[in-house]
């Protein structure tokens, strides 16, 4: 029986909706109630604990002793506790004032890491007209990823009219990807405020670059304090070995000056 290109796109996401991937999990900095994403309850989280509400377990320690870095004795990040200066760069990074990688240790750590370039989506927000933006995806240090899933979602804060994704291409890392899909997989002409994306890479992807590139649209006459949550979430990552990856994430915020 024959099958259309549609088959197989839509069979690739079963695969990937499903999560039918195995292996070990990485712990992803800062992720303390381990959802697999960085966000203000987990920070909240970090408070309690440096406040003494929670206890500082070793699981806790290993994902929230961030600061100093390099670590105190002998260590490769860290001083052995949780404290106000961790809550700090914890919340800096999921408001956007810090890049997730502040939370890896210094020095040419490997640890994979997804980053949302939004450079220019910032510059338009700021002047405040209409336009479609181009935010790229980046995978930091990704080594041999064969198969993967991501969503973006764009969530206004408060009265901040809604942005709008309407369209996703290939990054440069799946430029030679077997397949590539968004669900959904016909976005509709007026966007959507999330849409998952979906690869399958038989050799692997290696290296740092970028894995799709969203279009954002910006609506016209933007409020001045319009602000908006960028957020990664349906993760699910894994090499050639079938060994699961959970890169390091963080939520951004963006608001027009």
């Amino acid at each position: 029986m024959s099958r259309s290109p549609g088959f197989f796109r839509s069979g690739l996401f079963v695969f990937l909706l499903l999560g039918i991937l195995t292996g070990a999990r990485a712990a992803t900095p800062g992720d303390l109630n381990g959802d697999g994403t960085l966000t203000v309850a987990d920070v909240t989280f970090a408070l309690q604990v440096a406040t003494g509400l929670q206890e500082a377990t070793p699981d806790r320690l290993a994902v929230a002793d961030v600061t100093p870095n390099p670590g105190m004795d002998g260590r490769a990040i860290g001083d052995g506790k949780i404290n106000v200066a961790d809550v700090i760069l914890l919340l800096q990074v999921v408001v956007g004032l810090q890049p997730p990688d502040k939370l890896l240790p210094a020095g040419g750590t490997t640890l994979p890491t997804l980053q949302l370039d939004t450079q220019a989506l910032q510059t338009a927000l700021n002047a405040g007209t209409a336009a479609d933006v181009p935010v790229p995806l980046l995978f930091l240090n990704a080594s041999n990823i064969t198969v993967g899933k991501v969503s973006l979602t764009l969530t206004p804060q408060s009265t901040s009219p809604a942005l709008a994704i309407t369209q996703v291409d290939r990054g440069s890392l799946t430029q030679t990807a077997f397949a590539f899909s968004t669900n959904p997989e016909q976005i509709p002409p007026e966007g959507s405020n999330s849409v998952l994306v979906g690869f399958l890479q038989f050799n692997g992807i290696t290296g740092s670059d970028s894995i799709a590139k969203f279009t954002v649209r910006v609506p016209a006459n933007l409020p001045s304090g319009s602000s908006y949550r960028l957020s990664l979430g349906d993760l699910d990552f894994s090499d050639k070995d079938s060994q699961k990856v959970e890169p390091a994430v963080a939520d951004v915020t963006l608001t027009r000056s």
